[in-house]
């Protein structure tokens, strides 16, 4: 039986969840100002320069050469874009409005240190989660159960690849932002994005199992409330 008080509403948990998390979201954007021009400009800058590789990459004959190109400039842009958006952020939130030729500007000397923090959050992630992978696929090759027992198999590896996944991602994921907001060397960015996010980590999963309930709750509410409606039709 569900514990939670739904006679109020049958969304009442789920929608005071998106309720805080709006009030949040317009909280943010007062606080930094949100000037529009200067996203909207940084947006379209972006464009042009992907509809202008986009051009070049596609006169180059089909091959490695051009596989590489779209590689290398796919990895560029998603490594530069980030920063673009997360100065003017850092900005507004301390009152200052960045045109976007100064956003450009201090934008090239911060990308080395987020390649250098991507780069050991990328070797703590998938070291152990790709053994994970590697494990699984070589029992599935090696030794392969019979019957429908092997058919299980997944069930068990799959959750716990997702588990590992999610557990080494929110443990690194501050790692960006020391790096570019908090002056903090790349080297020591993981182990610093590891040590805060201990603190926090725990209160994450009971709030996500708190929304989990929350949605069973409703979901139970909503099938009680059906199928009362089914039984009281002539």
């Amino acid at each position: 039986m569900c514990a939670v008080d739904m006679t109020d509403t049958p969304l009442g948990p789920v929608q005071a969840g998106w309720t805080t998390g709006l009030h949040y979201f317009r909280r943010g954007l007062g606080v930094l100002g949100f000037p529009p021009g200067l996203y909207a400009g940084i947006l379209v800058l972006f464009a042009a320069r992907g509809r202008r590789r986009a051009g070049s990459i596609s006169d180059l004959p089909q091959g490695f050469g051009r596989s590489a190109l779209t590689v290398l400039l796919s990895g560029i842009s998603s490594t530069v874009a980030p920063v673009m958006i997360m100065i003017p952020v850092a900005a507004g939130f301390h009152g200052r409005n960045l045109g976007l030729r100064r956003v450009a500007r201090r934008q090239h000397p911060l990308v080395p240190a987020l390649l250098l923090a991507n780069l050991h959050t990328s070797v703590i992630f998938w070291v152990p989660v790709g053994l994970l992978v590697a494990l699984f696929v070589w029992r599935s090759q090696t030794a392969a159960l019979d019957g429908a027992l092997e058919g299980l198999v997944p069930g068990v590896w799959i959750p716990l690849i997702a588990v590992a996944g999610l557990y080494f991602h929110s443990r690194t994921l501050l790692a960006p932002f020391l790096a570019v907001h908090g002056d903090v060397p790349s080297t020591l960015t993981a182990l610093e994005a590891w040590r805060l996010s201990g603190r926090y980590f725990p209160q994450v999963l009971r709030d996500v199992r708190r929304l989990v309930r929350a949605y069973c709750c409703a979901a139970e509410h909503r099938h009680r409330g059906n199928l009362a409606r089914a039984c009281a039709r002539p």
